[in-house]
C-alpha cells in the first residue's frame, strides 16, 4: 500500500479497528464484527486521543459511569481518522479515578448512529479526513465492552505497538517506490544530446 501509495480506510479500521476486536472481543463479537471488517461491509475506527490530553493510552480523563444499567460516556476525542464514514467507534474512556494511570481503562463498541455524537472535520497540512469525535451523555450497554472490564489500557498498548509496525512498514513501501522511480529516470535521462 505504501509502494503504490494506496489511500483509504486499511490502516484506521483493520489495523486499529480490528485488531483490538480479534486479540480480546468475546466470539459472538468476533463473529459479528470481523467478516463484516474483511468484506467491506462495516467500518470501525478507534477513538483515542482525549481532548487537552496527550495521545498515550493512559491519557484519557474519567469519562464512563455506570448508571446501574449501562455506561454513560461524555468525551471528545481529536484525531478521529474517517469518523465521518464509521459504523462504530472504538471509544477509549477511563472509568474509576486511580492513580495507576493503566487502571480504569475500557473500550466500548458505540454504534456510530447513536443520537448526541457530533463530528467536526480537522483541518490539516496533508488534507487526512481526521475528525474531532465528541460523545455528549451517550449510553452504552456492558455488552458492548471490549476486554472486559477496566482492561482496556493493555490492549490499545498493543494495537499501537502493532500498528506502529504496520505504518513503518508503509513508509518503507513509499521510500522503496521513490527510490525506484529515482533509479529509473537516472538510468534513462539524457543531459546533453549532440
Amino acid at each position: 500500500m505504501g509502494y503504490h501509495v494506496c489511500p483509504g480506510l486499511f490502516f484506521a479500521t483493520v489495523v486499529l479497528g480490528a485488531l483490538p476486536t480479534l486479540m480480546e472481543d468475546t466470539e459472538e463479537q468476533k463473529k459479528d464484527f470481523l467478516p463484516k471488517i474483511a468484506s467491506g461491509e462495516r467500518l470501525l475506527i478507534l477513538a483515542l486521543t482525549d481532548l487537552h490530553t496527550r495521545w498515550i493510552p493512559t491519557s484519557p480523563r474519567v469519562s464512563a459511569f455506570f448508571d446501574g444499567r449501562e455506561y454513560v460516556i461524555d468525551a471528545t476525542k481529536l484525531f478521529v481518522p474517517y469518523a465521518h464514514a464509521a459504523d462504530h467507534f472504538l471509544l477509549v474512556a477511563r472509568t474509576p479515578e486511580s492513580r495507576d494511570p493503566w487502571e480504569g481503562l475500557m473500550i466500548f463498541v458505540v454504534d456510530a448512529r447513536t443520537p448526541r455524537i457530533t463530528l467536526t472535520r480537522l483541518e490539516n497540512l496533508q488534507n487526512d479526513k481526521q475528525f474531532e469525535a465528541v460523545f455528549d451523555q451517550i449510553s452504552v450497554s456492558p455488552e458492548n465492552i471490549v476486554g472486559g472490564l477496566d482492561k482496556g489500557g493493555p490492549i490499545v498498548i498493543d494495537v499501537l505497538a502493532k500498528a506502529a509496525v504496520a505504518r513503518g512498514a508503509e513508509m518503507v513501501g513509499g521510500a522503496q517506490a521513490a527510490m525506484d522511480m529515482a533509479m529509473k529516470f537516472a538510468g534513462e535521462r539524457v543531459q546533453y544530446k549532440c
